[in-house]
């Protein structure tokens, strides 16, 4: 039995009209014999009435974890009946599944909870019958019976679990783009598709501003080498493929996040940095270009924190400046590692067009630099010209 996870997102399943292009999709590959195994998301955006957002909306802000995470699971149980009841007027015979129904076993947590062990056992059962299972991504089942939710794109992270659990030959993920850009299609207007990506490119891409892909899907693939390919919906057809590979390029492709406040503090006799840095991980803030020297700490993280970041220091008793308005710019490729000139390329280019760098950090395949904000499409457009990424 050759098995392939196919994974729709939910603007793939909006309309009546798409769901039969996904059903298409689904009949060409058990035209070509594979036994499909296909995975949801909630139905459309925010403010369309079944979107998981729009779930959420219903309940007051006081609601607990537990409810939040019981109706926002709702989504993709209304997505995966309708494709199973759409295959089945099309003759095919297929079977929508829940998380939990499907084996898939969480921690305790209600939102952003982990997987810890997939049963298969429901699912093989049900290919074995020749059935389509219709899986509700982003959910699971705790070991206490409470519904649980992965987090935001935690469909993907269903989708790429399962094809690793059942061993597939590959995972495909339908969206509402053709793959992965050069740069995000939207700023840099000659951003072009890139046909294949190694795990390590897409996991920077994904965790440095690009959110095609879920990163902790990306993992669960790497290990056991799972080809992922990305297409749209509106073509059945993949432009970008995610497997081990090796090319010549030093740059792959440049991303952004914006949206980041940076925090600096003086360091003071007695002032203890450990403290700092635990408050804001037990608070869940992520912090980034971390620089410390003998009087002074700095560190960005994202601005919708800012409150949370000052009532932590007034907790603590100190005082640190927060300004907002800052973005990450980031270049990725892993052919630039052991390449002198990368870092040196993109300060001229940047400095050509009077964008000043204010922050850089590194790694073995990624540079950034951090910038205002209101230089983001400019700085961009500069970077992914100066490194000819326009150029297949």
């Amino acid at each position: 039995m050759k098995i392939i996870v196919l994974k729709f997102g939910g603007n793939s399943l909006r309309t009546s009209e798409l769901r039969s292009k996904v059903t298409d999709i689904i009949a060409d590959r058990i035209q070509a014999g594979y036994s499909p195994v296909v995975v949801v998301s909630a139905l459309g955006r925010a403010g369309e009435p079944y979107a998981t957002d729009s779930l959420l909306d219903i309940l007051p802000e006081c609601s607990t974890d537990r409810h939040r995470s019981l109706i926002s699971s709702c989504g993709e149980i209304i997505s995966a009946t309708l494709l199973a009841e759409e295959l089945n007027y099309k003759n095919f015979r297929a079977i929508a599944l829940t998380g939990w129904q499907a084996g898939i076993l969480t921690e305790d947590a209600f939102a952003q909870s982990k997987v810890i062990n997939i049963d298969i056992s429901a699912v093989m059962a049900e290919l074995k019958e020749n059935h389509i299972p219709v899986i509700c991504g982003f959910q699971g089942i705790s070991a206490s019976g409470e519904i649980t939710t992965l987090g935001r794109g935690g469909s993907d992270t269903s989708a790429a679990l399962l094809a690793r659990a059942l061993n597939a030959s590959q995972l495909e993920l339908f969206k509402d783009v053709d793959g992965i850009f050069t740069a995000d299609p939207y700023k840099v207007k000659n951003a072009r598709i890139i046909s294949e990506l190694d795990y390590q490119e897409i996991a920077e891409l994904s965790g440095n501003g690009a959110r095609i892909v879920h990163n902790p899907a990306i993992r669960q693939l790497a290990d056991q080498k799972i080809p992922l390919l990305l297409g749209k919906t509106w073509t059945g057809k993949h432009g970008t493929c995610i497997q081990p590979c090796q090319h010549n390029r030093h740059i792959t492709a440049v991303t952004s996040k914006s949206g980041l406040a940076r925090l600096t503090l003086r360091i003071k006799q007695n002032m203890q940095l450990s403290a700092v840095f635990t408050a804001f991980a037990e608070a869940v803030i992520s912090i980034d270009f971390i620089t410390v020297n003998h009087d002074m700490v700095s560190f960005v993280f994202n601005e919708d924190k800012t409150e949370l970041a000052n009532s932590l220091l007034k907790r603590l008793f100190i005082y640190g400046e927060i300004l907002s308005g800052f973005c990450k710019i980031t270049v990725i490729g892993s052919g630039m590692t052991g390449q002198p000139g990368v870092m040196a390329k993109l300060c001229t280019s940047l400095e050509a067009v009077n964008i000043k760098i204010l922050m850089a950090t590194d790694s073995y395949s990624t540079i950034s630099c951090l910038i205002g904000q209101a230089e983001e499409v400019k700085a961009l457009n500069t970077i992914h010209n100066a490194f000819n990424l326009q150029e297949g």
